[in-house]
């Protein structure tokens, strides 16, 4: 900081130079003629005044040797000092040129500071001569002599010494300046780049953006001068995106201030328009490329993200096309401005769509992994919003989002027509794209379609044959289609007891109303013609296909709810039922769908019962529930089933009434047992063995 501060003390002396024109400025003496010229016209009072320690070219010498030092030219004000024979003077220049125009040793320093104490100064010249070589007195302004933020700036950085804290250093000074414009607000904000160059000439560039930035007018240059400090390295940046725009550590002695530098961009690319300035924005944003936040968000990403959410639909549809090369339909373009920085396209397309998919922006983020041929992790994600779309569409009977649908739909036709690692996921998303179509058809009340196309999906056995394969299948399906599978057992039985209802015609005879499906379904729209066929003949197929279905539930690994098992029920009755003219409510369940339900519920009580491994267990459990612990050739594994069977038949207040039971009997056994003292005489060996004992033992 010594050299930056040096760099600005001598920056400031150049154009102090420069105020005054004059041709013949780089011949030598050509400055010490300037400033005699200089001085003249700006003291007339002070020409030809008698001056204690003498006078030089009919000016007082302390002036002179003052703005000798103002200009930088020390020569000059060494040479005007043995003019006047002023041997101490000479003394201090000499010291102050030996450090490099820094700074003069301690010595020296101390015994001008007590020339200054001394002599109680009169004449201000020479008092801010004193005070500039000793760096002394650093709360003196002196008023008469300085007059422009220039001089005053120039003047602190003369008196900054390091490292002794008593004297001027960089730290007081930027503190001095900044207290100075808080204090004077006011003024200040009469002419902020006179206070915002201070602060920029003593290190504190923070606060000097900040001030700018909330000028509407200064905005663009706070803007270009950070960007430039930054390339430099010399701004100091939040390391948080929400932060506030100028932040401060918790340290209460120098504390250091950081810029958003994120927020500044983004903040000054709001006024840009969208559909013209587009390539401005991402310029702007591409300067964060190299910048991470605290928890690892790369910064640029992070706006790219931030700006696909915060615009309507509309924006969004454009800026994804011009910028990603893509639309939330899932249709590509081949321009893409991103193409044009110095970036692997994809990658970032990726990052950013990783960045949405973690802030909950599921739709978004599939299109741009789908852009980005992130194949598997596109899948994921239109599995997710579609297990979604299918559980609003069943419980409020409102179509999904056709934006997701329409880029499912895309998506997966060209998944189907490309070679991909994602065989599980695909057919994750081609059911559930199915079971939607399904529950569309079943909602618009074309029950007849609706019913052709669950026999084609192959998710429920309608045969005693397809019993084994669909519960083989169903290990194999993904959390999104078994968070709707209930929901469609009970569709589907529903629909069935439509169709067998008596007072259910065929829609081919009604208006034919239809829902407007996609074209790229997996299903045609063709009619249907289920009951053109024996009314009859059709009863018994859905009678038939109930039975089975109710086998295929009892066989289920999965629990279904308590109201999913009622209204189970109620549509298989009204499907058995279906012929007689007894109203349901009615008319009271036969004695074998009542056995049926209970042995429905009995195995699903059995897969929950857990059986221990452990034979010796087993056994020990059984006796417990007073069961013959082995059977005529059983062995463990059907020894452990049957108490799996045995327990799951029981209520829990049968089970606890039989180890009462056996608790109680055990108890009377044991008070029958009689408590009788008794003595055995034993052998006369066990006599000589312990006398032999007692013999080696004893003392």
């Amino acid at each position: 900081m010594t050299v930056y501060s040096r760099r600005f003390r001598i920056q400031l002396s150049k154009l102090f130079i420069n105020l005054v024109p004059d041709e013949d400025i780089h011949k030598p003496g050509a400055i010490y003629k300037l400033i005699i010229r200089y001085i003249r016209q700006k003291h007339p009072n002070i020409v030809h005044i008698i001056d204690d320690d003498g006078n030089i070219d009919d000016l007082p010498i302390w002036s002179i040797l003052f703005y000798c030092l103002r200009a930088g030219d020390l020569q000059s004000a060494l040479n005007a000092a043995k003019r006047c024979h002023l041997t101490s003077v000479v003394e201090w220049l000499n010291n102050y040129l030996k450090n490099n125009n820094q700074s003069i040793d301690p010595t020296i320093r101390l015994k001008i500071q007590d020339v200054y104490d001394r002599e109680h100064l009169t004449n201000p010249f020479k008092s801010i001569v004193l005070s500039i070589l000793s760096a002394y007195d650093v709360n003196n302004m002196h008023e008469l002599i300085i007059s422009s933020i220039d001089d005053l700036l120039w003047l602190r950085l003369s008196q900054i010494v390091l490292p002794n804290q008593d004297l001027m250093t960089l730290n007081k000074l930027q503190k001095l300046v900044y207290n100075e414009g808080n204090e004077n607000r006011s003024s200040f904000n009469e002419k902020p780049v006179q206070y915002a160059m201070c602060l920029l000439l003593t290190g504190q560039f923070e606060t000097a953006i900040d001030l700018l930035n909330q000028i509407e007018q200064f905005r663009c240059h706070a803007v270009h001068i950070g960007i430039y400090l930054h390339e430099c390295r010399l701004l100091s940046t939040a390391s948080k995106s929400d932060s506030p725009m100028l932040t401060a550590t918790l340290i209460t002695v120098d504390p250091l201030k950081s810029i958003n530098y994120q927020r500044l961009l983004t903040n000054y690319t709001e006024k840009c328009r969208y559909d013209s300035e587009l390539w401005q924005i991402v310029n702007y944003f591409y300067l964060l490329k190299q910048i991470r936040q605290k928890d690892g968000e790369n910064c640029f990403i992070e706006s790219l993200a931030v700006l696909l959410v915060k615009l309507n639909e509309n924006d969004t549809d454009n800026l994804l096309e011009r910028l990603f090369g893509t639309n939330r339909q899932g249709a590509f373009t081949e321009a893409r401005i991103l193409d044009h920085l110095d970036i692997d396209t994809n990658v970032v397309t990726a990052n950013v769509g990783l960045y949405l998919e973690k802030h909950g922006h599921l739709e978004l983020a599939a299109v741009l992994y789908d852009r980005a041929k992130k194949l598997r992790q596109a899948c994921s994600i239109y599995n997710r919003l579609l297990s979604e779309t299918i559980r609003t569409l069943i419980s409020s009977n409102t179509l999904g989002a056709q934006n997701i649908l329409t880029g499912a739909r895309s998506f997966a036709s060209r998944l189907a027509s490309t070679q991909n690692d994602c065989d599980r996921l695909a057919n994750t998303l081609f059911t559930l794209l199915d079971i939607y179509i399904y529950i569309e058809f079943f909602k618009s009340q074309q029950f007849e379609r609706a019913y052709e196309i669950i026999q084609k999906l192959s998710l429920l056995p309608f045969a005693h044959t397809q019993i084994d394969q669909c519960l083989e299948l169903i290990n194999y399906y993904s959390s999104e289609i078994m968070d709707c599978y209930p929901d469609i057992i009970l569709m589907t039985l529903t629909l069935m007891a439509i169709l067998a209802s008596v007072e259910y015609k065929s829609a081919l005879n009604l208006s034919n109303q239809h829902l407007s499906l996609a074209a790229t379904s997996s299903f045609d729209q063709r009619s249907s013609n289920i009951l053109s066929t024996n009314k009859q003949g059709l009863l018994d197929e859905l009678k038939r296909q109930a039975d089975v279905l109710f086998r295929y539930i009892g066989l289920l690994p999965i629990k279904l709810h308590n109201h999913v098992h009622v209204q189970l029920m109620e549509c298989f009755s009204r499907i058995k039922n279906a012929s007689e003219t007894v109203r349901l409510e009615d008319q009271p369940l036969a004695e074998d769908q009542q056995a049926l339900l209970a042995e429905f519920e009995r195995r699903r009580r059995a897969r929950q019962i857990h059986v221990s491994t452990d034979d010796v267990e087993v056994k020990a459990n059984l006796r417990q529930l007073g069961e013959p612990i082995c059977l005529f050739g059983e062995g463990p594994a059907e020894r452990r089933e049957r108490l799996r069977n045995l327990i799951s038949r029981l209520s829990d207040d049968e089970i606890a009434q039989k180890l009462r039971k056996k608790e109680e009997h055990e108890k009377r056994s044991e008070d029958k047992k009689e408590e009788v003292t008794w003595y055995h005489e034993g052998p006369e060996e066990l006599q000589i063995a312990r006398y032999w004992i007692a013999q080696y033992s004893l003392p």
